[in-house]
């Protein structure tokens, strides 16, 4: 989120158009965390984890088109509606795969991995500074979301020991 500002701007958008466009993505995320909340009841979360990840991916490709003012607007809608279910569907994943008697502790393992969505800011930066585009570091993402939405599939509950 905290690059797409500067994301709109560098592709032609007015300064304004471009907070518009990052709170309109910002909005799609708040709507999209009770929707993912109410799915994760009636589908099992591991499917709605891939399918986040996969709509994130997809949503990024979509940046990539960024001539487009309905790829970009697109954009907005379903990467916002991907990232606002990615952190709100963590908690509930977490206790379906490893049961809630074990929730604190993988949670608090967990939020150490969190930490690492920080390199994803110096990803994006060094990508505009070395290349002078956002897009190199859109395509890694792209990947690693796919990646994700094809591991999480294959994750099991641990059996006790």
């Amino acid at each position: 989120m905290a690059q797409l500002k500067p994301r709109f701007a560098d592709i032609g958008f007015s300064p304004m158009a471009a907070m518009a466009l990052m709170s309109a993505t910002a909005l799609c995320g708040a709507v999209a965390k009770y929707v993912w909340g109410m799915l994760c009841d009636r589908i099992e979360p591991r499917k709605i984890v891939a399918t986040i990840m996969a709509m994130s991916a997809g949503g990024l490709a979509l940046a990539l088109f960024k001539t487009s003012i309905v790829a970009v607007v697109l954009f907005a809608i379903i990467f916002g509606f991907a990232m606002g279910g990615a952190l709100s569907v963590l908690p509930i994943i977490t206790a379906e795969i490893f049961g809630r008697t074990s929730f604190p502790a993988v949670a608090r393992f967990l939020s150490l991995f969190l930490i690492i969505q920080l390199i994803g800011f110096i990803i994006m930066g060094r990508s505009y500074d070395l290349m002078g585009s956002y897009d190199p570091a859109y395509g890694l993402f792209i990947v690693l979301d796919l990646v994700a939405a094809v591991l999480i599939l294959s994750v099991r509950r641990p059996q006790a020991v």
